[in-house]
């Protein structure tokens, strides 16, 4: 099949008919040389359709309900970027209309994620948790940017950041800390739980 200019970064798509068994196995592409996207469905025949993506990128999130894709750029992947260089454009790509739409969420993501119902996705940058509401009648839109401190100079570097599946918190472990904070995304309030020591992973 032929993609775009330099097809770089590839993910797969959840079908849309889950949990019931079906014929909808789709990847999506993204060409780095030609700044868009392609899809392909794989059924009975080939369903190829390509998408802008003006913002480009470097990784792809895809939520879990096969509806949406955002393709973004990962700046640790990016070592000779300039530190003026935020990367705070996102491209988020409808897979049912096979639209696309470009959004500024915080300071250099560094992980994106959706909500469990696909409602809503999470990008985790140097700022905080920028919350995109992509179940709008007017297209995707970012509703707020939750703050994960009060201190702005804090190392982003040094934080592992996790969202519980609907979407209503994010916990925040810090290396060497011996306390995790729980921020509701909902309204930015933030609690402090001290553990026996210093906690060195997270899981939900």
């Amino acid at each position: 099949l032929e993609a775009g200019n330099q097809p770089t970064f590839l993910a797969t798509v959840p079908p849309t008919c889950a949990p019931k068994p079906c014929d909808d196995d789709k990847v999506i592409v993204l060409n780095s040389g030609s700044k868009d996207a392609t899809l392909i469905g794989v059924g009975a025949t080939l369903d190829v359709a390509t998408v802008p993506v003006p913002s480009g990128g470097n990784r792809w999130a895809v939520a879990p309900n096969g509806l949406t894709a955002i393709a973004w750029t990962d700046a640790r992947r990016e070592a000779s970027a300039p530190k003026t260089l935020g990367f705070q454009d996102v491209c988020i790509v409808d897979l049912a209309t096979r639209r696309s739409t470009v959004l500024a969420v915080g300071y250099r993501p560094v992980a994106i994620g959706f909500s469990a119902a696909g409602d809503k996705a999470f990008a985790v940058t140097q700022d905080g948790v920028s919350v995109v509401e992509l179940a709008t009648a007017s297209g995707p839109r970012v509703s707020k940017n939750v703050a994960l401190s009060d201190a702005p100079l804090e190392d982003p570097g040094s934080r592992d950041v996790s969202l519980t599946p609907d979407g209503a918190y994010a916990l925040v472990r810090r290396d060497g800390a011996s306390t995790l904070t729980v921020i509701s995304l909902v309204d930015g309030t933030r609690k402090t739980v001290t553990l026996d020591g210093p906690v060195t992973d997270l899981d939900l």
